[in-house]
């Protein structure tokens, strides 16, 4: 199974993943800006398929999400304030234009979570293959995307 963790740049997906991480030591995780070049979509892609084929679970991290990849894509959507509160703590930001540009270029996600907690939670349930359970509650903040 490939799951795709898509969501503005500080918005919380490497702590989701870090926390997942610990409870599935197994996942293997590909993190689209350790890889460098013009052509680093095409050899995320690679390695994603490749590692699937010897492994059962597979989370790949970017902003936008890779096409044609055959995934559950998981977008992590934290309120502004959260947003500019991450970006204060990691001393980045990210103009209105910037912003705006990839969330026109973000792969429709099957699920949507609200908040860092609820999409650690949800990517779980997928992993347990629980779903289709949807919530909407405060306390389990993602919806499934039509």
């Amino acid at each position: 199974m490939i799951i795709q963790l898509i969501g503005l740049p500080c918005s919380g997906k490497t702590y989701v993943i870090e926390k997942i991480k610990l409870s599935n030591p197994s996942i293997q995780i590909f993190d689209l800006t350790t890889y460098n070049g013009l052509s680093r979509e095409t050899k995320i892609f690679k390695d994603a398929k490749t590692a699937h084929n010897s492994s059962s679970l597979i989370i790949v991290e970017s902003a936008c999400g890779l096409e044609n990849l055959n995934s559950i894509v998981v977008m992590l959507r934290v309120s502004n304030a959260q947003l500019k509160s991450n970006q204060t703590k990691r001393q980045d930001s990210l103009s209105f234009n910037t912003m705006y540009s990839l969330i026109d270029q973000m792969l429709p996600p099957t699920y949507t979570a609200y908040d860092t907690h609820s999409c650690e939670t949800l990517i779980k349930t997928i992993i347990k293959m629980e779903l289709p359970y949807v919530s909407d509650s405060k306390s389990n903040s993602y919806s499934k995307n039509n």
